[in-house]
């Protein structure tokens, strides 16, 4: 009876397995992950220009698409307040159609590092919000992904 249990249980971490893997392969199909950086630090456009090319490395291997499909934005902005002061804090946008919960706290954490190192605050005012967009409600010219 102990055996059968146990067989029965390695037969569904080996589903699970393929299920992730099967998401991972459908992710490669539908591209176009977007990243918006919102920050009251101001950067001179060549660190604007570092600060991008290192965050699309970042969400590329993250969530295993490839770079050319990234798109990242940087938007300084005048009013940005964070419990009450208005040091240094950066908000990030992340989406993408198929985001794997594996890689969340990877590319949270690469971010954060990300912002720290390019932006000079400090890791407890970076704030992420991941959001997984159905294929269908992202086009790409005239046509949808899903």
């Amino acid at each position: 009876m102990q055996a059968r249990r146990l067989s029965c249980l390695c037969a569904l971490l080996e589903l699970l397995e393929l299920l992730e893997l099967l998401e991972l392969l459908n992710s490669f199909k539908k591209p176009m992950p977007y990243l918006l950086i919102q920050t009251n630090e101001r950067i001179s456009e060549a660190q604007q220009s570092q600060l991008l090319a290192e965050a699309a490395k970042i969400v590329a291997t993250n969530l295993q698409k490839p770079e050319t499909y990234v798109m990242v934005s940087y938007s300084p902005v005048a009013g940005l307040t964070f419990a009450g002061t208005g040091a240094g804090a950066v908000f990030l946008d992340l989406r993408s159609i198929g985001i794997l919960e594996s890689g969340r706290k990877a590319v949270s954490s690469a971010l954060a590092k990300c912002m720290v190192e390019h932006l000079g605050v400090s890791a407890d005012r970076v704030f992420l919000v991941m959001t997984d967009v159905p294929a269908k409600h992202w086009a790409q010219g005239e046509t949808t992904f899903g």
